[in-house]
């Protein structure tokens, strides 16, 4: 994780990093946010929540990564 976060993403397609704040790889956020420019972060939420959207939370974060997704959405 160390070595990710210390990483050269020049010229890396636009990345959207979702995380929680109960995972691990919280703790190297900053990093990742400096290299990757967005970042979402879950409240209290583990790691992938939003991949399970059985709660208020992880249904937003769901909702979100499928308008990402789609091709006609600006941000």
């Amino acid at each position: 994780m160390i070595h990710l976060q210390n990483a050269d993403f020049t010229g890396a397609p636009r990345v959207t990093f979702i995380c929680g704040t109960d995972e691990t790889l919280y703790a190297f956020a900053p990093g990742f946010e400096a290299a990757m420019k967005q970042m979402i972060v879950g409240q209290g939420m583990f790691h992938c929540y939003p991949i399970f959207p059985i709660c208020r939370e992880a249904r937003e974060g769901w909702e979100m990564m499928v308008r990402k997704l789609k091709p006609d959405d600006p941000g």
